[in-house]
């Protein structure tokens, strides 16, 4: 499985949701769905949120992750930026997608790295490492698919 944008990776990681039980409902988080986050809410019986789980996209990590961290030289890392982490609800399961693998962590986990530097732009980025993030999907679990999840065609439509 190749991902190449929020959307595909979004809808990859609904299904694997729904397969669990769960419902939930795919928001794009601007009106022209060209962002690379995109949030999928989960519901109860009566359409009430029970959790947010929000998906980012990136085709690379954050290569200078070490540079900055120096904790961490020569690692690399995942960031997300302010507004998105203010507007998220603690409970929040944060899933980082890239072309072959799909990792996971909470929101209440990543804030507690408490590692944030100030972009050239003036926006504030929060950073975690890339090796913490939890493994969710790649091609190890993939050759285990017992779902028939391999394969999206181009309206991210399971084959």
């Amino acid at each position: 499985m190749r991902f190449s944008n929020s959307k595909n990776a979004a809808v990859f990681i609904k299904r694997l949701l729904e397969i669990e039980g769960k419902e939930i409902e795919l928001i794009h988080m601007d009106r022209d769905q060209k962002s690379l986050h995109i949030d999928l809410i989960e519901k109860n019986k009566e359409g009430w949120r029970i959790k947010t789980h929000h998906v980012k996209f990136s085709k690379d990590v954050f290569n200078y992750f070490g540079f900055y961290f120096k904790k961490w030289e020569g690692l690399t890392g995942e960031t997300l930026n302010d507004q998105v982490i203010k507007r998220l609800p603690d409970d929040t399961v944060l899933y980082f997608a890239y072309q072959d693998e799909i990792r996971k962590m909470t929101l209440k986990d990543f804030k507690s790295y408490d590692l944030t530097r100030i972009a050239k732009n003036n926006q504030l980025l929060h950073h975690v490492p890339f090796d913490d993030l939890e493994i969710y999907w790649n091609d190890e679990i993939q050759k285990l698919d017992q779902f028939g999840l391999n394969e999206l065609d181009e309206n991210n439509e399971i084959i």
